[in-house]
């Protein structure tokens, strides 16, 4: 099911470059606007492994049973 962790890990950048980016922002680093990438990115790939795993183990699991 690598189709399910393709899935998570691209809503789950999506969702994460959003948030790191805006909370980039907000928090006065407009200035370095490469931090605000940098930020984005991070919390993107992170929370995407998160989200792609999480519905890979899910629907393995559920498959399984």
């Amino acid at each position: 099911m690598f189709f399910c962790f393709c899935l998570g890990f691209f809503f789950g950048f999506c969702l994460g470059f959003f948030l790191g980016f805006c909370l980039g922002f907000f928090l006065g680093f407009c200035l370095i606007f490469c931090l605000d990438f940098c930020l984005g990115f991070f919390l993107g790939f992170y929370l995407g492994f998160c989200l792609g795993f999480y519905l890979e183990f899910c629907f393995s699991f559920r498959k399984e049973c």
